[in-house]
């Protein structure tokens, strides 16, 4: 199916090793499990941190199950896949077949991750349920349980909404991964997006309660207060007038700033915006923010791509190849259940180019879709680093040890604790007050 899908061969993305291009290296194998019994339920978290030259952890952003590399090192993404089961097995369905809806954006090079962990998930729900897993040009048949995948832009012409829930093929889709099909059907004028809020239940989600959270990368920001990481300052614009006072506010504190367009993916719609840059250098900005957008997702995308929210820039501790100075982010998996957290950090990716300070895309941006994934393997780091070498040759490059690593990932099960939380408190007013929701 993935083959199918890609049409061509996959590059390979899997088991790095800690020096690229090497074959896997012996690596220890890092995870933390954090107690936390006020979580009653489930949720999925991909976060992207980065640490300077001080020690400091700084959140970049917080992915849930739009984002790949979960399964970088181990070349598996079982424990993923049972959590995805066990989450379908939580949420309420009707007796009649249902659909798990799952989505990647066109383009995606992850393709092998992706159709791989369709096939575990497929196999662990097949042992309580009928079970098929099926592309989105094929018709469903008599299974209870029909795992659709492919990509988003194939899948959303063939959902409707009815009372607020979505149908594919005419069939409850009662679990999905991927909360980026929400703003396309959003563009495809399928269901009414209300600011953060979307006209249908989004609990369906692996994030669950948690699914707004993806996209609200602000909110994300202010969750990380009172956690092992620091939050970085951060503003909303919803239009050119408070964009440009947003960039004003960077440019009077001296801070380089990153500007995301809302609900985007795969490194569409972000621009750096540097304290030397003027008011119409600026607006330029947006106008290539907004181009951007409508180039991956059509002329509609104006319909989701505000608000932009700008970020001040987290310089990392400087991982030196070759010679010279990369910056990098660190991404962890958390899988959130009640009564627990389980965190895991799955791969380093360092920026392609070396950081100059012009903030080019290349020396600033770590994200892979776009880029050649025949050279991606070069810019991966396992996270566990080498056994063969003491310290561990990759942690002491991003300027961290063990203990270091520790902090990160108390850090991410802290913010998956107080994300909780923040959905908790969402529900329990949305119960008194539905026109919140």
């Amino acid at each position: 199916m993935g083959l199918r899908v890609a049409g061509h061969l996959f590059p390979s993305l899997s088991q790095i090793g800690s020096t690229g291009g090497m074959p896997p290296a012996p690596t220890r194998d890092f995870r933390l499990r954090y107690h936390a019994p006020d979580i009653t339920k489930p949720s999925f978290f991909l976060i992207d941190v980065t640490v300077t030259d001080k020690g400091v952890i700084h959140l970049i952003e917080v992915n849930g199950s739009n984002a790949a590399l979960s399964s970088s090192v181990r070349g598996e993404d079982h424990d993923r896949a049972r959590h995805m089961a066990f989450c379908f097995n939580l949420k309420p369905r009707p007796a009649t077949p249902v659909v798990a809806l799952l989505g990647h954006q066109p383009g995606f090079i992850h393709i092998a991750e992706f159709y791989r962990r369709a096939g575990t998930f497929a196999r662990v729900l097949s042992n309580d349920h009928a079970v098929a897993l099926r592309g989105a040009d094929e018709i469903l048949g008599g299974e209870d349980v029909s795992i659709v995948c492919g990509p988003i832009a194939e899948l959303a012409p063939l959902i409707t909404c009815e009372a607020g829930f979505l149908l594919f093929r005419g069939r409850p889709v009662t679990f999905a991964s991927n909360p980026n099909v929400l703003p396309e059907l959003v563009r495809l004028g399928v269901i009414d997006r209300d600011g953060m809020t979307y006209g249908v239940r989004d609990d369906i989600f692996h994030e669950g309660d948690c699914t707004p959270l993806v996209h609200d990368k602000g909110i994300q920001q202010a969750l990380a207060e009172g956690t092992a990481i620091a939050p970085l300052a951060w503003r909303e614009a919803h239009d050119v007038e408070t964009w440009m006072d947003a960039t004003r506010w960077f440019r009077e504190q001296g801070l380089v700033c990153v500007a995301k367009m809302n609900s985007g993916s795969g490194g569409a719609g972000i621009q750096v915006i540097a304290p030397t840059m003027g008011d119409l250098e600026c607006k330029a900005a947006l106008d290539q923010i907004l181009a951007g957008a409508r180039d991956k997702h059509g002329p509609d995308a104006d319909a989701t791509v505000f608000p932009v929210r700008l970020f001040q820039f987290a310089m990392a501790s400087p991982y030196m190849l070759h010679g010279k100075p990369h910056l990098w982010d660190l991404r962890l998996q958390c899988l959130v259940s009640p009564g627990r957290v389980d965190v895991r950090p799955c791969v380093v990716r360092l920026c392609p180019a070396p950081f100059d300070g012009s903030y080019s895309w290349d020396s600033c941006v770590s994200n892979l879709t776009g880029r050649d994934a025949t050279r991606a393997m070069a810019f991966l780091r396992a996270p566990g680093g080498d056994r063969r070498s003491v310290p561990t040759s990759v942690l002491a490059g991003m300027g961290m040890d063990e203990r270091a690593m520790e902090t990160v990932m108390q850090g991410c099960a802290e913010w998956s604790v107080a994300a909780a939380r923040w959905a908790a408190h969402r529900q329990e007013a949305t119960r008194h007050n539905p026109a919140r929701g």
